[in-house]
């Protein structure tokens, strides 16, 4: 390697060091500075509730909303307590009644609340944070009060926080590059992949170490005092009302239920662990004095922080550090391995178009690699939040006069995406054998940027799908281009480790996607995920630009049958190649939507935040590319495809059916993780099986992969909304699911064994 790119392939690595640890900062910061406004919004709603409380008690005693008398005493009070003045009033219908004008959407913002079933809702509309609460009546609701006021509030008190996360950033990142230098220059690596990986690698280590201390030492401070800081606004405010109580002539020993009273506000509080009188002060929590009641007697009230809501705040954070740094490492070997092979090789013309008619290698396996792994880690960034973002908009669609079940739509942006890319994939062909692979990525990794943007400005259920549709246009072409690259480019005696190579880079960048994806979806919500993930697609074009050799697609010819089992099985019907499409792809695919599909939605349904969930998608690449791909040539030469791919499905639908008796979160990671396992094995042994059929032999192998392919995409797009069905019976489905599986893997070795039979006799 010449000096300068030497130099080059330092500063791109320093780059990426700094990159990684200001992701972790940066996404802490916002976390931090969401946190702060979740907290007060949670607690103001909580004040809010407590104010209404004297207006609801004299409403449930006859008195009328329309005509309240002291209703100027009602918004002092929301403008001393709630700190805001932008407050309003409105009867049951929305119509305002008092106070400023509502907004206009207010109508379906109270039909929200009406059917949460709750007593208030909490909303950002136009950099507002708005709360909306329902006024109980004698009998029933009797209007709706609502304040707002902007989002950035309580930049104070995350303000400096979040300087301090980004100074942290910025000291382990310098401290990051230092320890690099140093070990690039004093350790002799001689530019060899494995020794430069290691040094990456144990920077990074080292840089995290230091960096989760310092993370934990400010967010623990910044936690402690933002929920100090609410604890403090809720004694003031029922220190208020406690002091009105006794100047007008209550006794402390009249209060009744005071105990029952406070706990019931400190539940409304995730910060504050208990709220209580006391006769005597308590250094245990913050503690005010009240005033002293006419027969002499003196109260305290006493505020404990929740250490549990410190200690959870704090371990999500850690946990986003824990993933982004896990996920840069499995992310490194990608790219250390992509920038080798450019910077040391040499230079060549990657944008005329090259005719590889005589089968050479004619591009490094680190490139292969690296175009297939930025090219994945663009298209699967969605994966962990996709199916979310339909129930967090979800409405009621109706199709020729039927309202569609949730659970059938929830499915459809898959299912969508997947069946317009099968029929894009199918045209692609013909383009490609005219364009060459290149200008086909290209063209399709554009229009999935814009299928990208279509998405993140989608806010209704049918142009959320639409959405996706626009990038499974993109997806059908730019998938067919990837997977042709790394066959043409390759000898026929290299062709299996570069595509053995691309498919473990697309695993790793599907897990670094996914997990990546839903720290970003957590901290910026979806519509600025869907932003996130335009921008990496538009790097990813750059990228296929300068870097993805232009080569014509490689002309198939069928082989001939050569032996006299081949001109057996053409003489002979052969039913394999369907049998393995009926009971490996299809089982296999439904198998999948439980990564995909069910295990998101689930997680969702039962608490588990978005991040955790990527955690998850982590793990299960980390079972694909580090312990699947590993089992999976020990295994191959130890048994036969025919033998792997049933033993495979069994255990996957074993540990399913154990899920679907046992619906417990624990078992779901496994089955998430032994999935993850399989798919490390499945792709390598599916390729060996159908490669040795006699349909591919009379075929042409490329043809019958193209076949396989058409009806995996088909399968692909049904799966999803089948399994929608399925799931409407929640764990009844998936056991049934599971014995499907276990029947057809049953056919599918009895019809090999066969044919095995058949086999030996014509020998």
């Amino acid at each position: 390697m010449s000096r300068k790119r030497s130099v080059l392939f330092q500063v791109i690595i320093i780059v990426f060091i700094f990159a990684v640890i200001y992701l972790a900062s940066i996404l802490n910061s916002f976390a931090f500075r969401s946190n702060t406004v979740e907290a007060w919004t949670e607690n103001t709603a909580a004040v809010l509730e407590m104010v209404m409380e004297r207006s609801e008690y004299g409403l449930k005693y006859g008195r009328e909303l329309k005509n309240y008398y002291d209703i100027d005493t009602v918004f002092d009070d929301i403008s001393q307590y709630c700190e805001t003045d932008k407050a309003f009033i409105t009867d049951i219908n929305g119509d305002r009644l008092y106070g400023e004008e509502p907004p206009g959407d207010i109508t379906e913002r109270i039909a929200n609340l009406v059917r949460s079933g709750d007593n208030t809702i909490i909303y950002e509309s136009d950099k507002d944070q708005y709360i909306l609460h329902a006024i109980s009546g004698k009998e029933d609701t009797e209007g709706y009060v609502g304040i707002h006021y902007p989002t950035d509030r309580t930049a104070g008190i995350s303000a400096p926080y979040e300087r301090r996360i980004l100074v942290s950033a910025l000291v382990a990142s310098v401290a990051g590059a230092l320890v690099f230098e140093l070990l690039f220059h004093f350790i002799k690596h001689l530019y060899d992949r494995k020794k430069l990986r290691i040094i990456v690698v144990a920077t990074l280590i080292a840089v995290s170490i230091g960096m989760i201390i310092s993370t934990y030492s400010v967010l623990k401070s910044g936690y402690t005092f933002l929920a100090e800081d609410v604890s403090a606004r809720v004694l003031e405010q029922n220190r208020s009302n406690i002091n009105n109580l006794i100047e007008n002539g209550i006794r402390y020993s009249d209060i009744d239920d005071a105990a029952g009273y406070y706990k019931r506000i400190s539940e409304k509080s995730e910060q504050i662990d208990s709220l209580r009188l006391s006769r005597v002060p308590d250094d245990s929590g913050a503690c005010i004095k009240l005033e002293t009641d006419d027969s002499g007697e003196e109260y305290y009230l006493i505020s404990t922080v929740s250490q549990e809501y410190i200690r959870d705040k704090i371990n999500s954070a850690l946990l986003n550090v824990v993933v982004t740094i896990v996920t840069a490492l499995m992310l490194s070997a990608e790219v250390i391995g992509f920038l080798v092979d450019v910077l040391t090789g040499e230079a060549k013309n990657r944008r005329t178009l090259v005719d590889n008619s005589a089968h050479r290698t004619i591009e490094s396996i680190g490139v292969v690699r690296g175009i297939s792994f930025f090219f994945a880690s663009f298209r699967f960034m969605a994966v962990a939040f996709m199916s979310i973002v339909l129930a967090e908009i979800y409405e009621p669609v109706t199709l020729f006069g039927y309202t569609l079940p949730k659970e059938i739509l929830m499915s459809l942006p898959m299912s969508a995406q997947v069946f317009i890319s099968m029929i894009t994939s199918y045209i692609s062909g013909s383009v490609v054998n005219k364009r060459g692979w290149k200008s086909v990525t290209i063209a399709g990794i554009a229009v999935m940027i814009a299928g990208t943007a279509a998405s993140a400005f989608a806010t209704k259920p049918v142009p959320f799908i639409i959405a996706q549709m626009i990038m499974g246009i993109g997806l059908g072409f730019a998938k067919m281009g990837i997977d042709i690259y790394s066959i043409v480019v390759s000898s026929e005696a290299d062709m299996t480790q570069y595509t053995a190579g691309a498919n473990a880079a697309i695993i790793v960048g599907y897990s670094c996607a996914a997990s990546i994806g839903a720290l970003i979806a957590s901290t910026f919500g979806y519509s600025g995920a869907y932003m996130v993930m335009g921008l990496i697609g538009i790097s990813v074009l750059v990228i296929m630009i300068l870097f993805g050799m232009n080569v014509a697609p490689r002309s198939e010819v069928a082989e001939e049958a050569a032996d006299d089992v081949i001109e057996w099985a053409h003489k002979g019907p052969d039913i394999r190649f369907g049998v393995y499409i009926l009971c490996v792809i299809v089982p296999y695919y439904f198998i999948m939507m439980f990564v995909d599909y069910f295990f998101p939605v689930y997680s969702n349904s039962v608490g588990i935040t978005t991040d955790v969930i990527g955690l998850v998608m982590m793990i299960n690449g980390i079972g694909t590319a580090y312990l699947g791909a590993v089992l999976c040539p020990k295994l191959s030469a130890k048994y036969s495809p025919a033998h792997l791919m049933p033993v495979l499905l069994v255990i996957l639908s074993g540990v399913i059916l154990i899920f679907a008796f046992k619906n417990m979160v624990l078992f779901a990671i496994l089955v998430v993780f032994m999935i993850g396992t399989a798919d490390g094995i499945m792709p390598s042994i599916q390729f060996e099986y159908v490669y040795k059929l006699p349909f591919s032999k009379k075929k042409g192998f490329s043809k019958a992969l193209g076949i396989e392919g058409f009806f995996s995409n088909l399968i692909g797009a049904i799966a999803p909304v089948i399994f929608g069905v399925v799931m409407i019976y929640g764990s009844g489905g998936l056991a049934v699911v599971s014995v499907a599986v276990l029947a057809l893997s049953a056919l599918f070795w009895l019809v090999n064994s066969k044919n095995r039979n058949k086999v030996k006799e014509q020998l």
